[in-house]
């Protein structure tokens, strides 16, 4: 059952879940690896559970069963794909140009991370719909929409990953001169 957090406990949660938030996506964005971006961003998840928290609605449970398993899976499922996308090294300029030559796991990862994001129609968006929903029937929208305002942060890494996949191929440079004959 869900219980109401008394008013010093409903600052600390809804704080932390904002800083959380906040300070994961910020990080991310100046990641260069794979793993360490995903590392960042699921700071920022965790705001979004965290934030579950403040729901008075009765929803709390529901919402953190649904948000949790929605992003669970998109990690996993972008785990899996970068790993079938890169060798052992995790620098996200591994993935330019990925989609010319694999572009099952390419897909794959792009819907991942778009879901991730909380782009609809993909399952992260119900997912952080869910919780944005009861926080505001709550009647906490101001934190919820410093929360909303700070998820745009995660959007611009995610894109990034979604970029580079689809950019043309990187060009290779010859090793040698060229040798030209008249």
């Amino acid at each position: 059952a869900d219980f109401p957090l008394d008013a010093a406990s409903l600052a600390v949660v809804t704080g932390l879940a904002i800083v959380s938030i906040v300070f994961g996506n910020v990080a991310a964005l100046g990641q260069s690896r794979f793993k360490r971006l995903l590392a960042y961003s699921s700071v920022a998840h965790a705001g979004y559970m965290i934030f579950a928290l403040s729901d008075t609605t009765g929803s709390r449970a529901s919402d953190l069963l649904w948000y949790t398993a929605f992003y669970g899976l998109a990690t996993v499922l972008a785990c899996a794909s970068f790993a079938a996308l890169s060798t052992d090294d995790d620098d996200l300029r591994m993935l330019d140009g990925k989609f010319a030559t694999q572009p099952v796991a390419s897909i794959l990862l792009a819907i991942a991370v778009l879901s991730l994001a909380g782009l609809p129609p993909l399952p992260g968006f119900f997912a952080k719909l869910f919780v944005f929903k009861s926080v505001i029937a709550s009647g906490h929208l101001v934190p919820a929409v410093i929360a909303f305002v700070g998820s745009f942060l995660g959007l611009a890494y995610y894109v990034g990953i979604v970029m580079r996949l689809f950019q043309a191929a990187p060009q290779r440079q010859a090793t040698g001169p060229d040798l030209m004959t008249d």
